[in-house]
């Protein structure tokens, strides 16, 4: 009876350890598949920071890129500005060398500009300067056919530091006109390229 019984322990023993190593290895198969899954979550996730960081890099790339054509726009209208400026400069020298030209010295001196037309032309441009200093008060327009003082040279060059500065501002009126419809091509061309949240 003794050996059946030690026989009986010694297959209940057995199957108890039998059952604890196949729950060992199950759980060593777990723990495995547990760090294999975390492995591949892992990998998953360094794939989707890269994926992320790449189209990062690629949305500041097409920004930067944008930049650099929006700054080459704007670069081109300053140079163009520059060069209506220079023009318009060349251009008023060159017709101050010429006024005597255009209004001898005797239409000087046989032109006598009356105080009225003084009066009006300086009206007509409030805010630049006037052709007297200081600006002739309304109170000096009379009588408005009276001689003014102010030569007829003096006119005609004052005119045509006026017409030039309109001539500047109109320049940059119109070169920054043509400016803007391509800077908001390149911008809107840019914004659709770039992601709101890369």
């Amino acid at each position: 009876m003794t050996l059946y019984l030690l026989g009986g322990a010694a297959v209940f023993c057995a199957v108890v350890t039998g059952v604890a190593y196949v729950k060992v290895a199950n759980a060593e198969k777990a723990t495995a598949d547990a760090k294999a899954e975390t492995a591949k979550v892992k990998n998953e996730k360094a794939d989707l920071l890269r994926d992320l960081a790449e189209q990062r890099e690629a949305a500041a790339n097409r920004l930067r890129a944008e930049e650099a054509k929006a700054a080459a726009i704007a670069a081109e209208g300053e140079r163009k500005l520059a060069e209506q400026a220079r023009q318009n400069a060349l251009r008023l020298a060159q017709m101050k060398k010429e006024l005597s030209t255009y209004v001898p010295p005797s239409a000087v001196a046989a032109t006598a500009v009356p105080r009225g037309f003084l009066c009006y032309y300086n009206r007509s441009l409030p805010g630049y300067p006037s052709l007297a200093a200081p600006v002739v008060p309304a109170s000096s327009c009379e009588p408005p056919e009276s001689p003014s003082g102010v030569p007829l040279d003096t006119v005609a060059d004052r005119q045509a530091e006026n017409n030039l500065s309109c001539k500047a501002v109109l320049d940059e009126v119109i070169i920054w006109r043509d400016w803007y419809p391509k800077a908001a091509a390149t911008f809107n061309q840019g914004a659709a390229n770039v992601p709101a949240n890369p």
